[in-house]
């Protein structure tokens, strides 16, 4: 009868280690579970924004001044930008129809700095127009038939896609 107890004691301890060994082996393959996936998405392109310059319609420009320059932006993207230079384009600035009929060849009229660092946000789907205060200056070689006229000032703008 103590060989039948102890036998038993024995195969009960024996299917205890194992069941122990047998949970930690799942708990550890529980724990060391691992995945990995991949997806593929397309990326959207950007549309070039468009952008003018002028000068500002309540600070007149005059030969030797300097004023305001009024930036608009139109972004048609669907994601926010901020733009955080402003430069001048590569063209000349040009007046009105109405003053370049009349004479107004030689402008005189330029971006003040070569570079302007500024932080424009402008939405997605929307425009914005900004002020560069002292941006835009006139020599005192401009046609005096420039004399009251609206400028087109060509400008390059950098920047972003905003969070």
């Amino acid at each position: 009868m103590r060989d039948i107890h102890r036998r038993t004691i024995l195969i009960g301890g024996i299917v205890a280690i194992l069941a122990v060994a047998l949970n930690a082996g799942v708990v550890w393959a529980f724990w060391r579970l691992d995945g990995t996936t991949s997806t593929t998405v397309k990326a959207g392109r950007a549309v070039e924004l468009a952008v003018t310059g002028t000068t500002a319609a309540d600070a007149p420009l005059f030969p030797g001044g300097t004023t305001a320059l009024s930036v608009t932006i139109e972004n048609p993207n669907a994601f926010p930008i901020v733009i955080d230079t402003v430069a001048p384009g590569p063209e000349r600035s040009v007046a009105d129809e109405a003053h370049r009929k009349a004479g107004c060849r030689v402008t005189g009229v330029a971006v003040a700095r070569r570079v302007n660092a500024v932080s424009w946000r402008v939405e997605g789907d929307s425009t914005a127009t900004f002020t560069l205060p002292r941006g835009v200056t006139m020599t005192n070689r401009s046609d005096s038939a420039c004399q009251g006229a609206t400028f087109t000032i060509p400008l390059q703008v950098s920047g972003a896609s905003a969070p």
